[in-house]
């Protein structure tokens, strides 16, 4: 990533593109509550030097609501995956998270924020939830796609 980003730079190209990395919930060993969030010890060794080239930048994040729910619908509401829980469903300190996906993206936050990233953003990059397969997809695709669309309208309890 560091020598993509200086080819960049060197090529006058330094403040027009700029260098990224996905991520996913995967790499984290929890996110619940997100304040205790943290990478999983195999990325480690590596997560490190990546978050330093970033900087400044943004890091992209793969969420979708519906793999957590998927492998714990027992644990996980539906309600709370699709963005339409009646009340905060997890309380973290001082913040209260009503839907699953900004508890994901605060976990994010902070396990970026241990390795030195606190001026890094999280940008959602690919989100939804399956119109096919799982039991839970087929009917909930529209339901989800209109209550990301509302919820988007509203802040992030980290950024309170």
């Amino acid at each position: 990533m560091q020598n993509i980003a200086n080819a960049l730079f060197f090529a006058r190209f330094g403040t027009k593109i700029k260098v990224s990395t996905a991520t996913s919930p995967r790499l984290l060993g929890q996110f619940y509550p997100p304040s205790g969030a943290a990478f999983v010890s195999k990325v480690r060794p590596y997560i490190g030097s990546v978050i330093k080239s970033l900087r400044r930048i943004s890091i992209t994040a793969t969420l979708h609501t519906c793999l957590p729910y998927i492998s714990n619908p027992k644990g996980i509401g539906m309600d709370y995956a699709l963005f339409s829980a009646p009340s905060s469903m997890v309380r973290d300190g001082f913040y209260k998270y009503w839907n699953l996906l900004d508890v994901l993206v605060d976990a994010i936050y902070v396990a970026v924020e241990k390795y030195g990233g606190n001026k890094v953003e999280v940008v959602v990059s690919e989100t939804g939830w399956p119109s096919a397969g799982e039991t839970a997809a087929t009917s909930k695709c529209q339901d989800f796609q209109q209550q990301f669309d509302s919820a988007c309208k509203r802040r992030n309890p980290k950024e309170a």
